[in-house]
Protein backbone atom coordinates (compact mmCIF):
# COMPACT_ATOMS: atom_id res chain seq x y z
CA UNK A 1 0.00 0.00 0.00
CA UNK A 2 1.44 3.35 -1.03
CA UNK A 3 -0.29 6.70 -0.78
CA UNK A 4 2.36 8.66 -2.66
CA UNK A 5 3.19 6.96 -5.97
CA UNK A 6 3.55 3.52 -7.56
CA UNK A 7 6.99 4.49 -8.85
CA UNK A 8 9.59 1.91 -7.84
CA UNK A 9 7.20 -0.58 -6.29
CA UNK A 10 7.29 -2.98 -9.25
CA UNK A 11 10.77 -4.00 -8.12
CA UNK A 12 9.32 -5.04 -4.77
CA UNK A 13 6.08 -6.63 -5.95
CA UNK A 14 7.61 -8.47 -8.89
CA UNK A 15 5.79 -9.59 -11.99
CA UNK A 16 2.87 -11.08 -10.12
CA UNK A 17 2.47 -8.82 -7.11
CA UNK A 18 -0.32 -6.31 -6.84
CA UNK A 19 -0.16 -2.64 -5.94
CA UNK A 20 -2.76 -0.76 -3.92
CA UNK A 21 -2.22 2.98 -4.09
CA UNK A 22 -1.99 6.08 -6.23
CA UNK A 23 -0.68 5.80 -9.76
CA UNK A 24 -0.09 9.51 -10.08
CA UNK A 25 1.37 12.42 -8.19
CA UNK A 26 0.12 15.80 -7.03
CA UNK A 27 -3.49 15.12 -6.03
CA UNK A 28 -4.66 17.32 -3.18
CA UNK A 29 -7.63 16.72 -0.90
CA UNK A 30 -8.33 15.40 2.57
CA UNK A 31 -6.61 12.01 2.98
CA UNK A 32 -9.87 10.07 3.38
CA UNK A 33 -11.21 11.50 0.12
CA UNK A 34 -7.99 10.67 -1.75
CA UNK A 35 -7.85 7.13 -0.39
CA UNK A 36 -11.43 6.46 -1.47
CA UNK A 37 -10.90 8.05 -4.90
CA UNK A 38 -7.73 6.05 -5.61
CA UNK A 39 -9.02 2.82 -4.07
CA UNK A 40 -6.64 2.78 -1.12
CA UNK A 41 -9.03 0.91 1.14
CA UNK A 42 -9.07 -2.10 3.43
CA UNK A 43 -11.33 -3.82 0.91
CA UNK A 44 -8.84 -3.24 -1.92
CA UNK A 45 -6.03 -4.63 0.21
CA UNK A 46 -8.01 -7.75 1.09
CA UNK A 47 -8.92 -8.26 -2.58
CA UNK A 48 -5.26 -7.91 -3.65
CA UNK A 49 -4.02 -10.34 -1.00
CA UNK A 50 -6.70 -12.89 -1.87
CA UNK A 51 -5.83 -12.63 -5.57
CA UNK A 52 -2.11 -13.07 -4.82
CA UNK A 53 -2.80 -16.09 -2.61
CA UNK A 54 -5.01 -17.61 -5.31
CA UNK A 55 -2.23 -17.11 -7.87
CA UNK A 56 0.34 -18.56 -5.49
CA UNK A 57 -1.66 -21.64 -4.59
CA UNK A 58 -2.56 -22.29 -8.25
CA UNK A 59 1.15 -22.50 -9.11
CA UNK A 60 1.34 -19.23 -11.06
CA UNK A 61 4.30 -18.16 -8.91
CA UNK A 62 6.14 -21.46 -9.39
CA UNK A 63 9.85 -20.76 -9.61
CA UNK A 64 9.46 -17.08 -8.72
CA UNK A 65 9.55 -17.71 -4.98
CA UNK A 66 12.32 -20.30 -4.95
CA UNK A 67 14.19 -20.03 -1.68
CA UNK A 68 11.58 -17.77 -0.09
CA UNK A 69 9.76 -19.57 2.72
CA UNK A 70 6.00 -18.99 2.67
CA UNK A 71 3.61 -20.60 5.09
CA UNK A 72 -0.07 -20.51 4.21
CA UNK A 73 -2.64 -21.34 6.87
CA UNK A 74 -6.38 -21.52 6.37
Amino acid sequence: IEAASAFGWSEMTGGHGRFVGMNGFGASAPAGDLYKHFGITAEALVEAVRADLKDYTSGLWEGLTKGIPLRLET
